[in-house]
C-alpha cells in the first residue's frame, strides 16, 4: 500500500490503451456465455478426464458457437491475434527449458547439487532451500522442480523423507525465487501490460 500511494503522489495511475477504448466501445458478449467455454474444458478434462487436446476442442467449438454473433466477420482476425499470443508464450515457455537445461549441462550445477545435499538441515528444510535457489537460477518454479528434485530427490528420500512430503515442499518453496529479471512469466506479463522492467519489476513479485 506505501508503495501505491507513493506512485499516486507522482500522479501515476491507470494508463488505458487504445486497444482497451477500441473494445469498449463494442457490444460484449454475456459474462456467463463468455465463460461457459472454459468450464466445459475444465469439466470434460477434471470430470470426464478426456485427453487435453479434445478437451480444448470442445471448448473453441462451443465458444465459436456461443459466441458467433461476436465472432462472425472476425475469425481470421482473432486467430492471428491468437496465434500471435500462443508464439510469444511457447518461445517463453520453451526459453525456461532451455535456461534449465542449460544449467543442468554445467559443471556448477554439480558443484550447486553436492553443496545442497550437504546442508546440516532436516531433509524436507534441505529440499525447500536446493529447488528454491535452483528456481532462482532458472527464474522459473517449473525448472527448480523439474532441475532440483530428479537430482536431490532421491538422496532425500534416503535420508526419511517421505515423497509425498518433498513434492509438496518442493511445489510451493519453488515460487519463491522464481520472479527474476529473466524470467518468461514476469517479461510476458510485462509485454501484455505494455511496460518495462524499470517500471514495474519492482512491484510485481
Amino acid at each position: 500500500m506505501t508503495s501505491i500511494k507513493r506512485d499516486m503522489d507522482k500522479g501515476m495511475g491507470f494508463e488505458s490503451r487504445e486497444e482497451l477504448n477500441t473494445a469498449a466501445k463494442e457490444e460484449l458478449p454475456d459474462v456467463i456465455v463468455s465463460i461457459l467455454p472454459l468450464v466445459l474444458v475444465f469439466l470434460t478434462f477434471a470430470f470426464l478426464q478426456l485427453n487435453i487436446l479434445y478437451s480444448l476442442a470442445i471448448g473453441v467449438v462451443s465458444g465459436f458457437i456461443l459466441l458467433f454473433r461476436n465472432v462472425k466477420g472476425k475469425v481470421m482476425e482473432i486467430f492471428r491475434s491468437g496465434g500471435a499470443g500462443a508464439t510469444e508464450n511457447m518461445v517463453d515457455v520453451a526459453m525456461i527449458v532451455a535456461i534449465a537445461g542449460a544449467f543442468k549441462a554445467t559443471d556448477t550445477f554439480q558443484v550447486v547439487v553436492d553443496s545442497l545435499l550437504n546442508l546440516p538441515f532436516n531433509p524436507l528444510i534441505s529440499a525447500a532451500i536446493a529447488v528454491n535457489i535452483v528456481a532462482g537460477l532458472t527464474a522459473s518454479s517449473t525448472g527448480g522442480v523439474q532441475v532440483a528434485l530428479p537430482v536431490v530427490g532421491g538422496p532425500f528420500i534416503a535420508m526419511g523423507a517421505s515423497p509425498e512430503a518433498i513434492h509438496r515442499v518442493a511445489s510451493i518453496s519453488s515460487s519463491c525465487m522464481d520472479s527474476m529479471p529473466h524470467s518468461g512469466w514476469l517479461n510476458s506479463t510485462l509485454n501484455l501490460c505494455r511496460t518495462t522492467q524499470k517500471e514495474s519489476f519492482k512491484p510485481l513479485p
